[in-house]
């Protein structure tokens, strides 16, 4: 899928594990959030939404995946969407990285052992610390996440002082209370996208989006209805006007 990193080859080299993948020339997510928060500025909406929605349609892609030759459904859960696994290149391109945590459920069993959890602390679902069986709509909070963050350039769930990731993990489990809409944060955020984001970051996943495909359908139609020409190539302003100097280097 093109949202998805390519794996071309892997295997063993004289004792050495290898994996060959696809070369993607620009940064992660998290630098562009981070250098706009250091600049006191927030990202434009349109590029986060148009990130996301990408991200949303490379994990509708893998929830949905099925055996080629038994067809049956694989069940893929990404279990570790951050900032840090989303890929921009400098063309404006969004790829998904690091399926290595990702459990298809009907291949050999779960090794996790009890009471460890997969996945980084502040972007964990409330249903990947309960322990739950998880299927696709554990990423969408995941993303949902991602997309909170990178709107408001703010951490959404993290330890104040003195505290550790514990803490993060309550204020998970509490989402419905924790959690405010991005433009009661962010004033200069368009309301119109509070009701898209909130419902991806809702506590109870019966009442979220059923996929990642519907999630992906909700924030294209609020792109659409915003800027409807947006594309790749705006993308590639942004990430090529930060990220000149080390472009250059």
């Amino acid at each position: 899928h093109p949202n998805i990193v390519q794996l071309y080859d892997f295997g063993e080299f004289e004792g050495q594990p290898y994996i060959a993948m696809e070369l993607v020339d620009g940064k992660n997510f998290r630098p562009f959030i981070s250098r706009y928060a250091e600049q006191r500025r927030s990202l434009p909406p349109e590029f986060c939404v148009y990130v996301v929605q990408q991200v949303a349609e490379g994990l509708a892609y893998a929830h949905q995946y099925r055996d080629r030759i038994s067809g049956e459904p694989l069940n893929l859960v990404h279990r570790d969407i951050s900032p840090q696994n989303i890929l921009v290149s400098y063309e404006g391109n969004v790829k998904v990285i690091d399926f290595g945590i990702a459990k298809a459920h009907n291949v050999g069993g779960d090794s996790t052992r009890v009471g460890i959890i997969k996945g980084k602390p502040s972007y964990l679902s409330p249903e990947q610390i309960a322990g739950e069986v998880l299927d696709g709509r554990s990423d969408v909070f995941s993303l949902g996440i991602v997309l909170w963050e990178s709107l408001t350039g703010k951490k959404l769930f993290s330890p104040g002082a003195g505290e550790n990731d514990y803490a993060v993990l309550k204020q998970i489990e509490a989402a419905d209370s924790h959690v405010r809409a991005p433009s009661k944060v962010v004033p200069t955020l368009p309301v119109s996208l509070d009701p898209v984001v909130m419902k991806a970051l809702t506590r109870d996943r019966n009442k979220r989006y059923k996929s990642a495909e519907e999630f992906s359908a909700a924030l294209r139609r609020w792109l659409v209805s915003v800027a409807p020409e947006y594309s790749a190539r705006d993308g590639s302003k942004i990430a090529r006007e930060l990220f000149k100097q080390d472009i250059v280097e």
